[in-house]
């Protein structure tokens, strides 16, 4: 859906998660500073899935089947979000 708002992939974000920050391991982990950096919203996408997996969550095939789904249902909402700024849907 951003992707088709902006007209491109490009994101260019990143968050620091300073040491000691965890609400489950307050004060102890992580051990330092991390910083996460996606240069594309693909990029942001994908380590999302990804990080469902790591947290025991989802196994390889639930996440894969959830992006390409993630990904229909974002184009649905990007043609009714056209429709809606056209000013031609029901809603």
């Amino acid at each position: 859906m951003l992707r088709s708002y902006t007209g491109s992939d490009t994101f260019g974000d990143s968050v620091i998660v300073k040491a000691g920050s965890s609400r489950v391991e307050p004060g102890a982990v992580p051990a330092t500073d991390i910083v996460f950096r996606w240069q594309t919203f693909s990029e942001a996408a994908d380590q999302a899935g990804m990080s469902r997996r790591y947290g025991g969550i989802h196994f390889r095939e639930g996440d894969l089947q959830s992006r390409a789904m993630g990904r229909r249902i974002g184009a649905q909402a990007w043609t009714k979000a056209q429709a809606f700024f056209a000013g031609v849907a029901a809603p």
